[in-house]
């Protein structure tokens, strides 16, 4: 809470926002508004839905009859992601092998979290991550995202993986390819006719191609799958940077 002097001695903050967002625009009682997003809406905690640790979700409100969009499981961890974002987003061209850190850094702090991230948060990070700049050579597919979705059976037991990665191609002192570098975001479930119903995809966006990021994320992110995997318990979450 603070004041200033243009506004007396009432007090301004998260306090005055909530209770005249609650009165001027139908905001629920259990929600508590933390932020403006500069387009009309709110960032809010749901105080109904503390975890275990008494951390409220984060969400982002735009109107009574809307149902919030999960954005995070706590405003900690919401916050530095949003600090990460602006961080990257200003600085200069990052080493490739630097990715993985990148990534952690905007899904959170490594080992922080107490269960899988939720898909919102996923999808944002995804969306801040391409903002970063990486040091790739110039070329039509030389940095680019994959959205893919299979049953797998390569792990401990049959999983259904949902993914994004970004690969980014490495090259040698010549300027020659040498490898891949990706850094995968991945969902495992566990296999159920659900899951299986929905079969497999892959669908690969460069920088070339000519469509927006933005344009190919919100394609992918109507694929029937997440509907499915919404209503799916999470068995893991794995974030990793590899060479291809």
């Amino acid at each position: 809470m603070y004041r200033t002097p243009g506004y007396g001695p009432g007090l301004l903050g998260s306090v005055a926002e909530t209770l005249d967002m609650r009165r001027d625009h139908g905001l629920a009682p259990e929600l508590i508004v933390v932020m403006f997003d500069g387009m009309g809406g709110a960032v809010v905690l749901d105080s109904s839905r503390p975890d275990d640790s008494g951390e409220y979700p984060v969400l982002a409100w735009s109107h009574a009859d809307k149902t919030p969009e999960k954005l995070g499981d706590d405003f900690g961890s919401f916050a530095l992601a949003l600090c990460a974002r602006s961080v990257y987003r200003e600085g200069a061209k990052l080493p490739i092998d630097s990715a993985i850190t990148v990534a952690q850094d905007l899904l959170g702090v490594p080992g922080s979290r107490r269960k899988p991230p939720a898909v919102d948060e996923v999808v944002s990070a995804i969306r801040g991550f391409e903002a970063v700049a990486f040091a790739v050579p110039d070329g039509t597919d030389t940095d680019g995202f994959l959205f893919e979705y299979s049953e797998v059976n390569w792990l401990s037991e049959p999983m259904f993986a949902v993914r994004f990665v970004r690969q980014m191609q490495i090259v040698d002192a010549a300027g020659e390819h040498d490898e891949y570098s990706q850094v995968s975001f991945e969902f495992h479930c566990r296999v159920d006719v659900d899951l299986r119903s929905v079969g497999s995809r892959a669908v690969w966006w460069f920088r070339s191609d000519g469509t927006d990021f933005e344009e190919w994320l919100a394609s992918v992110t109507r694929d029937p799958v997440w509907r499915v995997l919404r209503r799916k318990e999470i068995a893991e979450f794995v974030l990793t940077q590899e060479s291809v």
